[in-house]
């Protein structure tokens, strides 16, 4: 059985610096959220090479004038019991306004009610409205309210609904994203559909434990402090 300082230092030679920042979508989504803290979201993404930025709806158009990179933004968020019509007509802002990817929160209430119906009839109406514009779209499921059969059910019901990724954690909620989470949605549906985990990342162990576990992507907002982090623990396993 190899040990775990082993296993640290393999995660650190298969996963590099680079490809870290790639799978990092920087985000930018506290309550309160600016103009100014958008440049400085911007500047950070572009240097390190994050993947994209995640903005508040508010902020998309101003993203998508000073960067290059892909602009996404949320719908319902972060507690997703609006009412489908109300989650369209943000879709439709959102990529009126530049996005390239929305991260839509399902609604949780109706799914805890067990109106199955009502949230596969949502999942179809976001996911069909996001790609009729060629764009990416991220499906919320707030694995931190579920039980693990509910966190299998959910990404079940997802796949179907032929969303691109399915996410786990608006970082909103009891708890963060855990090592669990993912591993139950890859048993339960294989690769037969994208992971993004977040929620509480905050250090580049966390981030390539969540990798290796089957994750494809990661929501965070502590990015740059993940990339320092990374370069401390390479140093520590050589």
């Amino acid at each position: 059985m190899r040990g775990l300082g082993e296993y640290v230092r393999s995660l650190v030679e298969r996963i590099s610096s680079e490809d870290l920042a790639a799978s990092i979508e920087h985000t930018l989504l506290r309550p309160g959220s600016t103009a100014r803290d958008l440049a400085g979201l911007v500047e950070e993404a572009e240097h390190h090479g994050f993947h994209c930025i995640v903005v508040p709806p508010i902020l998309v158009r101003e993203a998508s004038s000073i960067t290059r990179l892909p602009v996404c933004t949320v719908v319902g968020f972060p507690n997703g019991y609006g009412t489908i019509r109300v989650k369209l007509v943000e879709v439709e802002e959102a990529l009126s306004d530049g996005a390239s990817g929305i991260d839509a929160v399902w609604n949780i209430s109706a799914y805890k009610s067990r109106r199955l119906d009502y949230v596969e009839k949502e999942l179809k109406s976001i996911v069909n409205a996001v790609k009729q514009r060629g764009a990416e779209v991220k499906i919320i499921v707030e694995t931190s309210l579920l039980t693990p059969s509910e966190i299998v059910e959910a990404a079940r019901l997802v796949k179907e609904s032929g969303a691109d990724f399915i996410k786990t954690n608006t970082g909103f909620g009891p708890r963060g994203v855990s090592l669990a989470d993912v591993v139950f949605i890859r048993t339960a549906v294989g690769g037969s559909l994208r992971i993004k985990a977040a929620g509480g990342i905050r250090d580049a162990l966390t981030a390539l434990l969540l990798l290796d576990a089957g994750a494809e992507r990661l929501g965070a907002s502590h990015s740059v402090q993940i990339m320092q982090s990374y370069e401390e623990l390479k140093q520590q396993v050589k």
